[in-house]
Order: structure tokens, then sequence, then C-alpha cells
């Protein structure tokens, strides 16, 4: 009978290994997918910066076009910076004064399947005016991402 029990503590202490090392081999293969998935997390992020700035980068376009010419309305313009590009979508009014208006400018860009909005508010200065109640050319009130 004591064999019986040697044998029997034995078959205990091999399952109790199998069990511990699959359950730790479990443990790592799933903290090895985290580290994995948050490789793409962070370009993601890298990606939506690049996208934001090439959206940015437009609505500045727009704004400097708008300081250039008063009348510049452009309706889904390409613009290309280096080999990337961005686009004005359009450039509105909302409100007009005899001093100015208020002008919505939209913009978007796309950087490596990654999306970007731009929705920028700023008073324009009519240049034939001399006295304007804006102050300066042009003055931004909102600059903000939209879905």
């Amino acid at each position: 009978m004591q064999i019986f029990y040697k044998n029997k503590r034995g078959f205990i202490a091999l399952l109790s290994v199998i069990v511990i090392s699959a359950v730790l081999l479990g443990l790592m293969a799933g903290a090895n997918t985290a580290g994995f998935f948050s490789r793409f997390a962070e370009l993601d992020g890298e990606y939506k910066q690049g996208s934001y700035a090439l959206a940015e980068a437009c609505a500045n376009i727009a704004l400097l076009a708008l300081a250039q010419n008063y009348s510049y309305a452009p309706s889904g313009q390409q613009v290309m910076l280096d080999s990337s590009s961005c686009y004005i979508d359009s450039i509105e009014a909302t409100a007009t004064t005899g001093a100015g208006e208020t002008v919505r400018i939209k913009t978007h860009a796309v950087y490596k399947n990654t999306f970007t909005n731009l929705e920028v508010l700023a008073q324009v200065q009519n240049p034939s005016v001399t006295q304007s109640t804006f102050g300066a050319p042009i003055t931004i009130t909102s600059w903000q991402e939209v879905q």
C-alpha cells in the first residue's frame, strides 16, 4: 500500500506543475499581447497628430489667403504639402457687417487612414473700411475639431 500512496503524491505534484505552468504561460501571453496592441494604439496616436497638423496647415493657409484677398472663397480646394495633402472644404460668411464679416472655415485631412475635420470661426476685417471695430485684420474666435 505504501507504493500506491507514493505514486499518488507524485501524480498530484506533476499535475500541479502542469497547471501552474499553463497559468503562467497564459499570463505571459496576455501581457505580451497587451504590449503588442499598445504599440498599435501609440501608432494610431502618431497618425492622428499627423492628420491634425495637416488640417491645421490648411486652416492657416485659408486664413492667410483671406488676409491677402478679402473675397477668397474656395470650395473643396486641395492643398499639397510635400507628399501629403489637406483640403479647404469651404469658407462661408456667417455674419456680415459694414466693417467685415465672421467666417466659418472648414478643413479636413487624411494621414494614413486617420481623419481630422477642423472648423475655424474668425472675424475678417473688410480692407476697404478704414476704421474697424474688429481691431486686427483677422481675429480667430474659435478653433475646434468636429466630427
